[in-house]
């Protein structure tokens, strides 16, 4: 069953919140009167955005959990998705590993060859 009520958001004009039993999924339009849908998961952390519907294009992805065992829940990618450049052109910047106090080690970016 899905639950639905309207939040406040500063980012959007107006939010409607879907609860489905796996995750949470936002829609709602931004200042420039743009829809754009938010995927979250299971610990509500943001998962996928994607403009206009939960399956129209992909703007930007978040995954989580980079192993080991000891970054569980940290942020492990952020890719940012632009068509203007090619078709599938996905800047991603990566976590390469995570301290024994949760601090990043290091990080990566990937950008797309033109």
């Amino acid at each position: 069953m899905t639950s639905r009520r309207d939040v406040p958001r500063a980012d959007l004009l107006r939010c409607r919140l879907l609860s489905p039993c796996c995750g949470t999924a936002a829609r709602g339009d931004d200042a420039r009167n743009t829809t754009l849908a938010t995927t979250y998961d299971e610990l509500g952390r943001k998962t996928i955005l994607r403009l206009g519907s939960s399956t129209g294009t992909k703007l930007a992805e978040w995954t989580y959990d980079l192993p080991p065992q000891a970054a569980r829940g940290l942020p492990a990618d952020a890719i940012r998705c632009d068509t203007s450049v090619t078709p599938a052109a996905a800047y991603t910047t990566s976590v390469t590993g995570y301290d024994i106090a949760g601090n990043p080690t290091g990080t990566k970016m990937t950008v797309p060859s033109v």
